[in-house]
């Protein structure tokens, strides 16, 4: 994750630190805290799913609250592990004020990838979301 300038627990996510999350919910919806540092690992489920970003609102907080230095520019890293079994892929749905400016195949993941999802403060309520 990088939120500038660094702080403790900045250097701590860059160093693979950040909250680990199982979920086997049906279409989740992910936490600020699940997707700024975060790695998560969705299973359980044999049906395609959605699993929801948080809001760009709620992102911007998780990055202040991480580091009160955090301004628009900051950015930090998540990923995403679709660990489902049959048809159970995952497309990512975007929540308010999330808007994704990568290609739109990185909003999908199939059965047994991951992918990592970079966020970025973009604007006043408005984080964007790229990913590899």
């Amino acid at each position: 994750m990088r939120v500038h300038p660094a702080s403790t627990a900045a250097r701590q996510r860059r160093r693979g630190l950040g909250l680990y999350t199982s979920i086997t919910a049906n279409n989740p919806a992910l936490t600020a805290a699940q997707m700024v540092g975060g790695v998560v690992a969705v299973s359980g489920q044999t049906a395609a799913q959605n699993v929801t970003t948080d809001t760009a609102a709620n992102i911007i907080a998780r990055m202040q609250a991480i580091d009160a230095n955090a301004a628009i520019g900051s950015s930090a890293t998540f990923t995403l592990i679709n660990d489902n079994t049959s048809t159970g892929a995952v497309t990512v749905v975007l929540g308010s004020g999330v808007t994704n400016i990568g290609a739109a195949g990185i909003l999908a993941l199939a059965i047994a990838t991951q992918r990592r999802y970079t966020v970025k403060w973009s604007g006043a309520n408005a984080v964007t979301l790229s990913g590899g």
